[in-house]
């Protein structure tokens, strides 16, 4: 379950770290008993490959024809009880579930603002083991669904935070909500810093505690008479994964991932070596070139070619660009995408810190969900359509 987590400490983590005897890591404590765990590699080219399939394992959708296997913007993919498979579809604003072998078998929810209706659904993970919970952006509310696909639930947080982007759930009855918080630009020209925040709500949607306020970039004006806002290019952001006892943070500017209890208490350190992230000239120009492809010639491109060209640039590609866990436990970190690699790269690290190995993703497929032994995402054409498929992956 990959957003899920229960409030203890995670003990049995730590034990795990101490009694691994054949960790290639270098685990030690600092004097607030923190554990952390260094990687002997100089390089993630010494690191070892996962094994990831070439050719689909599962692959289902179709750019027309048949409507259930249309898909228009897939933004989940979960793997449910009775061999079955969510696909969550925002542009749709409903759930389409599917055998695992990619057999159409039912529709769940609609456009609308009733139960089980959707105008901009945008998660869905799954909670005590086989029933489902969905967010909603634009209704500001998550919808709780039976194994049987039933509404059982409506939570609407109080108070609601504002541009809540993502929801992560607890197994203990609680769950919590990210939100990301801007300040004002006025007409100021100065870079102004934005916040990410980690709410932690109640099962009936109250509030119980603010766990957190990282830093996730920051905004200024590309043009400020048009109102269009940008970041300085290759600029870092938090990320945030749930488990079902820990939690794992990056904030994007070092080689580290922190390992939290589910109250936010700082447990261990994960830490690795990437001496390849100097943003050259020539990944730059490339950067760019792809960023303007799809606007020369369109009344975006004056526009663009200011946030393009016009913004500071940083010095260092971000280290992570997206977290997740998976449903053994293991903990993927993926790379940010350098504007020469044609494929995603993510880390795997076990549960005790120990890095595994480096999954190198086929061209095109975005990975949504990692389970022991498949990778369910979306893979697209030079069309953009969207397919549903699974990747066989093995972890040495």
């Amino acid at each position: 379950m990959r957003t899920l987590l229960t409030i203890v400490a995670i003990i049995l983590l730590i034990t795990g770290c101490q009694n691994r005897a054949d960790s290639p890591g270098m685990m030690r404590r600092d004097s607030a008993g923190v554990w952390i765990v260094d990687q002997p590699y100089a390089s993630l080219d010494a690191w070892e490959r996962c094994a990831v399939g070439v050719e689909p394992a599962v692959v289902f959708g179709t750019a027309q024809g048949d409507s259930t296997y249309e898909f228009g913007d897939v933004v989940d993919v979960v793997p449910w009880s009775g061999d079955r498979v969510v696909v969550l579809d925002r542009q749709a604003r409903e759930m389409r579930i599917f055998s695992r072998e990619g057999d159409y078998l039912r529709t769940i929810g609609r456009d609308g603002e009733g139960p089980g209706e959707f105008r901009d659904p945008i998660d869905v993970v799954r909670i005590d083991g086989d029933s489902l919970l969905v967010w909603d952006w634009e209704l500001q509310r998550a919808t709780l669904f039976s194994p049987q696909g039933s509404v059982t639930g409506t939570i609407v947080p109080s108070p609601q935070p504002v541009n809540v982007g993502h929801q992560l759930l607890t197994t203990g009855g609680s769950f919590a909500l990210l939100s990301t918080l801007g300040v004002s630009l006025g007409n100021s020209p100065a870079f102004q810093p934005e916040s990410l925040r980690v709410f932690l709500y109640a099962e009936d949607g109250t509030l119980v505690d603010t766990l957190a306020t990282l830093w996730n970039g920051s905004r200024a004006w590309v043009d400020q008479e048009v109102r269009f806002v940008g970041s300085p290019l290759f600029e870092a952001e938090s990320h945030i994964a749930w488990g079902d006892d820990f939690v794992v943070v990056s904030g994007g500017t070092q080689e580290e991932l922190e390992v939290r209890s589910g109250r936010w208490k700082l447990q261990g350190l994960i830490r690795w070596r990437d001496p390849g992230r100097t943003v050259l000239a020539t990944e730059l120009a490339v950067y760019r070139e792809q960023a303007m492809a799809r606007h020369v010639g369109t009344s975006w491109e004056p526009l663009m070619r200011k946030s393009y060209y016009d913004m500071p640039v940083s010095d260092r590609f971000p280290t992570v660009w997206g977290l997740t866990i998976g449903d053994d436990g293991t903990v993927w970190a993926r790379q940010y995408r350098r504007p020469t690699w044609d494929q995603d790269e993510w880390l795997a690290f076990s549960s005790s810190g120990t890095g595994r190995c480096v999954a190198s993703l086929p061209v095109g497929f975005r990975a949504r969900h990692f389970g022991a032994d498949l990778i369910w995402g979306t893979l697209s054409d030079e069309w953009d359509v969207q397919r549903v498929a699974a990747f066989a992956v093995q972890l040495p």
